[in-house]
């Protein structure tokens, strides 16, 4: 598997940025549903900046709608995937770096769900409700902080099965490849 070459991602930004622009010249008669926000889990953030089989699936989805609500923790979640493929796949050191920029520069433009608190209390339910792994019932908490304890509003982007299963149940409309 292959890096991308570095700005990819900004490339994507600047077609949803034009695709959006676009939807908001056609005026109000457009209803919310093209202004949906997307919450993004780190297995689905990986494929934006590193070629993987779900690369094209994963940047149509932010062209559509480039507005990224994650979870803070995801930061650490993706640095660390970045860094255990760049040990297994040492020749592709190059090509994880400009990955890792990629993925930092891209950061700041994401709305960043930070409430610890609220988050670890929600993910306690969860990991008492549904077969999760901590962090995958960190992301599902910070993603219902981030729709304000309604999940019908936010769509919930993952690789994830038993992730999407259980954000599937909580009642957020899930992307899944």
């Amino acid at each position: 598997m292959a890096a991308t070459r570095h700005g990819r991602l900004a490339e994507v930004y600047a077609e949803a940025s034009h695709s959006a622009q676009g939807q908001r010249a056609q005026g109000p008669a457009r209803r919310a549903r093209e202004w949906v926000v997307r919450f993004w889990d780190s297995s689905a953030i990986v494929p934006l900046v590193l070629v993987e089989p779900a690369t094209t699936r994963v940047r149509a989805w932010l062209r559509e709608d480039a507005t990224v609500a994650i979870w803070t923790c995801t930061r650490v979640e993706v640095l660390s995937a970045l860094a255990r493929r760049r040990r297994a796949e040492p020749r592709m050191r190059r090509q994880i770096a400009a990955a890792r920029r990629e993925f930092l520069e891209a950061w700041p433009r994401w709305s960043e769900v930070t409430m610890i608190d609220a988050v670890k209390r929600l993910a306690e339910r969860l990991v008492e409700t549904h077969p999760l792994r901590a962090a995958d019932a960190l992301q599902i908490g910070a993603a219902l902080v981030a729709a304000e304890s309604e999940p019908e509003t936010l769509e919930f982007v993952t690789l994830d099965s038993r992730q999407a299963e259980a954000a599937e149940r909580e009642g957020f409309r899930v992307m899944h490849i």
